[in-house]
């Protein structure tokens, strides 16, 4: 759940929090809801490359202990953004764009409108369920509305 990822965040300190938040701006990446949500997640992703970044330069720098003041500096205001973002996601409605692809890759070769053998190739491409982009999402809406109207058209 978001919340609890959020928490995680939340609590954890600079030299922990990395993973985390990648975690949570990845789930955060496959939301969408109203403009103040948007304008929350593009502010939190804008701090929290900052912080990345920083820590990121931390690492391989003589000047260490600045870089791990700047990501801390960072973090403190990833963590501010995402008090805002509970905020937000307690007042307005957000949905999960998240879907599963093979679902209906299923539902298209089941209405005939693709070869067994291109099932097949689709089914066992191990990329399939890591289709998260927006451009894939958008084509395979495409092929989904595409769907529907070939039953609409079969069904007269």
């Amino acid at each position: 759940m978001i919340v609890t990822k959020i928490e995680k965040v939340l609590t954890s300190s600079p030299k922990t929090a990395s993973s985390p938040l990648r975690a949570l701006l990845q789930e955060l990446e496959e939301m969408e809801g109203g403009q103040e949500f948007e304008e929350v997640r593009h502010r939190l992703r804008r701090e929290a490359w900052k912080f990345l970044e920083n820590l990121h330069q931390s690492r391989n720098s003589i000047l260490r202990e600045d870089w791990l003041r700047l990501a801390d500096y960072n973090l403190r205001k990833v963590k501010e953004e995402l008090l805002r973002l509970k905020e937000v996601l307690a007042r307005t409605e957000v949905r999960s764009t998240r879907f599963d692809p093979t679902k209906l890759l299923k539902e298209i070769r089941q209405e005939g409108a693709m070869s067994e053998a291109t099932w097949l190739m689709l089914a066992n491409h191990p990329d399939l369920r890591k289709c998260h982009s927006r451009e894939v999402r958008t084509a395979l809406a495409r092929l989904s509305s595409l769907l529907q109207e070939l039953r609409r058209v079969r069904n007269g």
